[in-house]
C-alpha cells in the first residue's frame, strides 16, 4: 500500500470525528471550507483519497464515508489578492474531484452583514462570523449537514493561548471541539448577523485534523 493510502487509512481523527453517525445526521454529501491554503488542501486530499478507497474496496472499510464533497470558498471582500485565492481554491476543487465548488462573497453593508470593518476594528472576528454565515446558508440551501474545516493542532494551541490571555473560563480553555453544532447564534440577537436559528442545531462543524500538527498536515500532501 502506498504511503498516501496508509496515511488516509490510519488517520483516526478524520474517520472518527467526521462521520460519527451516533452524533451526526448522516448524508452522503460533505461540505469542506476551502481557503486554498495548505491546511484545507490537505483536508481535500485526504477526503478524496478516502472516498476513492471506499469505492475501490469490495467489502468497505467498516466506516461510513461521504460519497461526494463540495468545496466552499469565501471571498471576504477585504484582501487585494482575493481573486488569486479564489482561482487557487477552484483549482484545488478540480484537482481533488469535488462534486461542486461554490464561491461565496461577503457583501458588507447588505443585510444581514454589517458595514465593512475599518482599521482598528475586530476585522478577523467579523470576517470569521461572516464566513460561517455564508457557508451555513449555503449548506441549508443544498440540504447539507456537516462542514469540515482544516483546523489543526497548531491552531488549537494558538486558540487556547489567545483565550488564556483574554481571561477565558475553563470551558473556553478547552479549546476548539473536534465536532460541534453550529448552534442557534454566534452570540447575536434573533434574526441578526450570525443568527442560525433552529437549523443551527441540526448542522455540524467538524475539525478532523485537530489532532494533526501543521507540519504533518503538509507532509501528507507531498
Amino acid at each position: 500500500m502506498s504511503s498516501s493510502n496508509r496515511l488516509a487509512n490510519h488517520n483516526g481523527s478524520v474517520v472518527t470525528h467526521l462521520l460519527c453517525r451516533q452524533h451526526i445526521k448522516y448524508t452522503p454529501h460533505l461540505a469542506v471550507a476551502s481557503s486554498a491554503g495548505p491546511d484545507s488542501t490537505c483536508l481535500l486530499f485526504l477526503l478524496r483519497r478516502m472516498i476513492d478507497l471506499k469505492r475501490k474496496s469490495s467489502h468497505g472499510s467498516g466506516v461510513d464515508l461521504p460519497d461526494t464533497i463540495a468545496s466552499f470558498h469565501v471571498d471576504h471582500n477585504l484582501q487585494a489578492d482575493a481573486k488569486k485565492m479564489a482561482r487557487a481554491a477552484s483549482t484545488s476543487a478540480t484537482r481533488f474531484k469535488a462534486a461542486s465548488h461554490v464561491e461565496l462573497r461577503v457583501r458588507w453593508g447588505e443585510a444581514p452583514f454589517p458595514v465593512r470593518p475599518g482599521d482598528g476594528e475586530a476585522v478577523e472576528s467579523l470576517a470569521r462570523n461572516a464566513r460561517y454565515q455564508l457557508m451555513f446558508d449555503a449548506m441549508v440551501r443544498r440540504d447539507m449537514y456537516v462542514l469540515a474545516t482544516g483546523h489543526h493542532a497548531d491552531d488549537q494551541v494558538e486558540t487556547v493561548l489567545m483565550r488564556l490571555g483574554a481571561g477565558s473560563s475553563m470551558l473556553g480553555l478547552g479549546g476548539m471541539r473536534p465536532l460541534r453544532r453550529f448552534g442557534m447564534a454566534l452570540g447575536k440577537a434573533e434574526n441578526d448577523f450570525g443568527w442560525f436559528g433552529h437549523e443551527g442545531l441540526n448542522r455540524w462543524i467538524a475539525r478532523p485534523l485537530l489532532e494533526v500538527s501543521k507540519v504533518r498536515a503538509r507532509v501528507i500532501t507531498e
